[in-house]
């Protein structure tokens, strides 16, 4: 019976002592959020084991070090340029399809691309057809029904 009441008496003294906290502070980890430096080699080792990308090699396709592959001054003029033009063809394309003198069908001739539209009461057809490769794209945008 010693006992217990010897463990009850430490038990009960225990309970009076006041509770002791500390405020808890958010440490980071890695060092470019204010961590340790010590953890950068860990972490670098670490995101390089778990890294499943792979450079491609470079060949003989004018391709950098890192598989990028570099443009003249005038192949990226070109590049641009062609972009700016299809650019606007798209707008004419959409101005035709939905301006304020929209038609119901047309067809648009770039180099060798043919775009031809349709439009239905449901949705609006366009094909692009590529004649130097017989390639055909045909995509269809469904028309928005406005209830009111």
């Amino acid at each position: 019976m010693v006992r217990v009441s010897t463990l009850m008496a430490i038990v009960t003294s225990l309970a009076a002592l006041p509770a002791a906290a500390k405020e808890m502070l958010y440490q980071p980890m890695n060092p470019s959020f204010g961590g340790p430096t010590s953890n950068g080699p860990t972490l670098l080792s670490q995101a390089q084991a778990q890294n499943q990308y792979s450079a491609p090699s470079s060949g003989s396709s004018g391709a950098g070090a890192a598989g990028i592959t570099t443009e003249t001054p005038a192949q990226m003029f070109a590049s641009q340029l062609q972009s700016q033009m299809l650019s606007s063809l798209s707008t004419q394309v959409n101005n035709a399809i939905f301006g304020a003198n929209a038609a119901p069908s047309g067809t648009f001739v770039y180099g060798t691309q043919t775009i031809t539209y349709t439009k239905t009461l449901s949705a609006i057809n366009v094909t692009i057809a590529d004649s130097s490769t017989g390639q055909t794209t045909q995509i269809q945008v469904p028309l928005v029904q406005v209830s009111q």
